[in-house]
């Protein structure tokens, strides 16, 4: 008899448990987050939206954009692996990118690991790629542009790792290989560095707030504990959020809209991230 449970349990196991993932990588969370900024004067606020890691899977994007809309960011940061680099084609990322661009803010895009890959490995496709996205988006190859808004002026700079940095195993030591920046003078610098574990090591390129993606949150997540997977991350088992790296510099973690390769995630649903930075009272 106890067999027969085990034949009933495990189909209906893996149903629910396939539903779980659906909801999971579907059903978007919305995190808004409030920090400090001594860079902004008493008073201000800016608001950023934050997207990372769609690895080009589908999304609602009627949804997506009204809340995008509703919170009405000054800027939207994209930071890294919108495309999926096992793929010649991203047709996802690319729908996605051109609905953003249609929105009256700008859209800064960085490169991630992903990116990377295909600017190597696949040149014509990720031309195509570029050109298809639309000249609204900003892409940012370490590159910085300067914007004001209001009476702040401020560098958006992306941040484009070597690969050395992406390797398996022990993270890169080698300091110099960190590439070399020219950052406008601003009142306020934002970095897009895809990859958080380096953050010890973006301290040269003087942000004030730094926004990452990459770990997918950790893939499994605990209560109180956080993300149970990602491997090698330096800061204090931080692998999502809001991340103090100094008195004048903080980090931004996202969990990322998306996954490749191995789907799975478990609590930890895909996020878009919306930051409002304030003036310190």
């Amino acid at each position: 008899m106890m067999w027969w449970h085990i034949i009933w349990f495990l189909p209906m196991a893996v149903v629910l448990w396939l539903v779980y993932e659906w909801v999971e990588h579907n059903w978007i969370q919305y995190t808004v987050t409030e920090t400090e900024c001594s860079r902004i004067p008493a008073g201000q606020q800016i608001k950023l939206c934050l997207i990372s890691d769609l690895h080009n899977n589908k999304k609602n994007l009627p949804e997506l954009l009204l809340q995008i809309e509703k919170f009405a960011p000054e800027l939207i940061l994209l930071a890294g692996d919108m495309v999926d680099r096992h793929k010649e084609e991203n047709p996802e990322a690319e729908a996605f990118l051109q609905a953003l661009s249609g929105l009256p803010y700008p859209v800064y895009y960085s490169v991630g690991n992903h990116e990377g890959s295909m600017m190597e490995k696949q040149p014509e496709a990720w031309n195509a790629y570029r050109n298809r996205i639309g000249c609204r988006i900003k892409f940012l190859d370490n590159q910085s542009d300067t914007i004001r808004l209001g009476s702040l002026r401020i560098a958006v700079t992306g941040l484009s790792l070597p690969k050395i940095f992406y390797r398996k195993g022990a993270l890169c030591e080698k300091k110099e290989e960190l590439p070399v920046l020219s950052i406008p003078e601003n009142d306020l610098h934002i970095l897009l560095a895809h990859n958080p574990e380096y953050a010890r090591l973006y301290d040269r390129y003087q942000a004030d707030l730094i926004v990452s993606g990459h770990l997918h949150g950790g893939l499994l997540r605990l209560p109180w504990i956080g993300g149970v997977v990602s491997p090698r991350l330096r800061l204090a088992g931080k692998d999502a959020g809001l991340v103090s790296l100094s008195r004048s510099s903080s980090m931004y973690i996202s969990r990322g809209l998306g996954s490749h390769t191995i789907p799975l995630r478990f609590f930890n649903r895909v996020e878009v991230n919306f930051l409002i930075l304030k003036g310190k009272r």
